[in-house]
C-alpha cells in the first residue's frame, strides 16, 4: 500500500545496483475515478472488469527495478501504480493503492476490494502453477489437477476442493479408488466454473484405507 513519501519505498528490499523511488500520498492526491488502467496481464488484476478502474491511489512510482513486472499504472502520469519485482528467491509487490486506510474512511471502490483480494491470493500462492484463462467469454474450463504424494504411505482416496475468488467452495470431488503409492503423481481432470474473474484455486487432502490423512 502507498506510504506517505516515496523515499520510504527505499527502505524495502531492492536488487543490489537497482533503484526504488516515487511519490507518496503526501505529494500527489487524489485520484479516484479511473485512475488507473491495465499496462500488463498479472495474477493480482485477474479480477478486473475494466481496462481503466476506478481505485484510490495516491502516489506513483517513478524508479524501479530492471526486471519489475509493471500491472496497472496511473491515467493522470502513465507512472506505475503497481509493481512486481523478483528479490532472492521471492517477490516484492508495491502500490500506490490506500484501501487498507480507505476501507474504514469510506473511500474505496469495489475494484480496489477485488484488487486487493488477488493481490493477497496471488502471495498466498506465489511460486505456484497458475493457469491462465483469457477467452472471458467461457463460464466452464477444464483443468488438469496434479496430485502427489509426498509421503511413504499409499493413498487410497483423495477429496480435492476448489474455490472460488471470493475464496468460496465451489465443489468439492472425492475419488475412492485412487490407489497413489508414495512419491507418486496423479491427474485428475477437473471441470471448473469461471464465471467469476479472478484467482480460483484447488486443494486436496489425501487419505489411507483406513480414512486417516496421509
Amino acid at each position: 500500500m502507498t506510504s506517505q513519501f516515496g523515499l520510504e519505498w527505499e527502505y524495502l528490499p531492492i536488487p543490489d545496483g537497482e533503484q526504488l523511488q516515487g511519490y507518496g500520498w503526501d505529494e500527489d492526491q487524489y485520484c479516484s475515478n479511473s485512475s488507473v488502467y491495465i499496462e500488463d496481464r498479472h495474477p493480482i488484476i485477474s479480477g478486473q472488469t475494466k481496462k481503466i478502474p476506478s481505485m484510490y491511489v495516491d502516489g506513483y512510482i517513478d524508479k524501479y527495478p530492471s526486471n519489475a513486472k509493471i500491472p496497472l499504472k496511473r491515467t493522470a502520469s502513465t507512472m506505475p501504480a503497481a509493481i512486481e519485482y523478483q528479490y532472492g528467491e521471492g517477490n516484492v509487490v508495491i502500490t500506490s493503492d490506500y484501501v487498507d486506510w480507505g476501507y474504514n474512511h469510506n473511500q474505496y471502490f469495489n475494484d480496489d476490494l477485488v484488487f486487493v483480494r488477488d493481490m493477497i491470493k496471488y502471495g498466498e500462492i506465489a511460486g505456484k502453477y497458475i493457469e491462465e484463462i483469457t477467452d472471458y467469454a467461457i463460464n466452464q474450463t477444464n483443468m488438469n489437477i496434479e496430485i502427489k504424494n509426498n509421503t511413504s504411505i499409499t493413498a487410497d482416496k483423495c477429496v480435492i476442493k476448489i474455490f472460488s475468488p471470493d475464496n468460496i467452495m465451489q465443489d468439492s470431488i472425492l475419488i475412492d479408488d485412487m490407489n497413489l503409492i508414495g512419491g507418486g503423481t496423479y491427474t485428475y481432470l477437473a471441470v471448473i466454473n469461471c464465471e467469476q474473474r479472478g484467482i480460483y484455486t484447488v486443494k486436496y487432502v489425501l487419505r489411507n484405507v483406513d480414512n486417516n490423512i496421509v
